[in-house]
């Protein structure tokens, strides 16, 4: 698909479009401790219950700090003694070369670049998942809930601060790699307020110079900067898989193939990875892109971002019910098994008949190491700046 392909649409029969501003002003979600949260919290309730009266709407939260437990949950618990110490999975520090996050029986677990291991996020109880990984900070979210939580207490010295999301808060990626939301930018300034987007449309990535929406009337994936004019980027239903400074990975409900366009030449390609395309990573050099592919067996897909050449695909399965599922947020955000390390190599969490395995990728798609991991790793997702 070339330049000559992208016809733009006209809206200018549609409601007033604003112009955009160029760095919105959102509100800034410090980092604090869970308890100390409720500040933060607030402030987006307030914008979310704000925006849902002008709107006829309504938002509800059930993305919060854990509060004390109630009487009738007290009267439950079984007799005051020391809790069981918990026990530090046997080899995961062998598995890959940290700073990294793994989810070891859905426990969010830290490896430092030393091989020290501790885990995170203690006291939020329930089965844990991680999203995407993005400047020194990682989304933990929570199956079949709406909880999700930024977590930065990924530090050399552990300090207990992470931020909670409340569930009118929608991410959606951005370009460079910071924590974007329909309410805008989180944590990067004093104010949040609702991202204002052509009538008809709403934003599901955020550009350097404007968003990616959708056209809900007549589908596709639109590119807006402010003008009344929108070029089209692809027609129909479209699922944004990644977003890496000037390259977006999407596909249609199908997933059969993957197309990466290219905002700077105005092109695309089309990498044929197999339904069902359910989420994917760019390298840090975004010369690679790794697919999460399920069907009748999942797998994954590593494909050169320039030809849309294949260069490896590897069938993994995971233990425990459930495997790895959906967190409440957008397809570029969810789960995925494998995770590229500061050099460009790729590590896949596997599951064989013989155990849990580590699978290494060079930039050539080669497997290069395989090391035997703990029973019930699922994701091992590296923290690259």
């Amino acid at each position: 698909m070339d330049e000559d392909d992208l016809e733009p649409i006209d809206l200018s029969e549609d409601a007033p479009v604003r112009e955009p501003r160029r760095r919105p002003r959102p509100h800034r979600v410090s980092r604090r401790a869970a308890l100390g949260s409720i500040a933060i919290v607030g402030a987006v309730l307030a914008a979310v219950a704000a925006v849902s009266q002008s709107s006829g709407g309504e938002h509800s939260s059930t993305s919060r700090a854990p509060g004390p437990p109630s009487t009738a949950a007290a009267h439950r618990r079984p007799p005051p003694g020391r809790p069981p110490a918990w026990v530090v999975p046997s080899g995961l520090s062998d598995v890959a070369r940290g700073p990294f996050v793994a989810i070891v029986d859905w426990t969010p677990i830290l490896v430092s670049p030393t091989g020290q291991i501790r885990r995170v996020l203690a006291d939020l109880p329930g089965r844990a998942l991680l999203g995407a990984a993005q400047r020194g900070a990682v989304l933990v979210g929570y199956p079949r809930s709406t909880t999700r939580v930024i977590d930065a207490d990924l530090g050399p010295r552990p300090s207990g601060r992470y931020d909670p999301l409340p569930a009118g808060v929608e991410l959606i990626p951005d370009a460079n790699g910071r924590w974007w939301s329909n309410f805008g930018q989180l944590e990067g300034g004093p104010e949040l307020r609702i991202v204002r987007v052509p009538a008809g449309t709403r934003p599901i990535a955020h550009l350097a110079d404007g968003y990616l929406v959708t056209d809900t009337r007549r589908a596709g994936l639109l590119q807006w900067t402010g003008s009344t004019r929108l070029p089209i980027i692809a027609l129909g239903r479209a699922r944004v898989l990644a977003l890496d400074h000037n390259l977006v990975a999407w596909s249609d409900d199908e997933g059969r193939v993957a197309h990466v366009f290219n905002f700077d030449t105005r092109r695309a390609v089309d990498i044929a990875c197999g339904e069902y395309a359910r989420t994917a990573r760019f390298s840090p050099d975004r010369s690679r892109l790794a697919i999460l592919r399920s069907a009748a067996e999942d797998s994954m897909v590593l494909a050169d971002t320039t030809s849309g050449q294949v260069l490896a695909r590897s069938v993994f399965t995971h233990e425990g019910a459930g495997g790895l599922t959906d967190i409440a947020g957008p397809p570029a955000f969810q789960p995925a098994p494998f995770s590229f390390d500061a050099r460009g190599h790729l590590a896949l969490v596997a599951t064989t008949t013989t155990g849990t395995e580590v699978r290494t990728f060079d930039r050539e798609g080669t497997v290069i190491r395989t090391v035997a991991a703990p029973a019930r790793l699922q994701q091992v997702v590296f923290l690259v700046s």
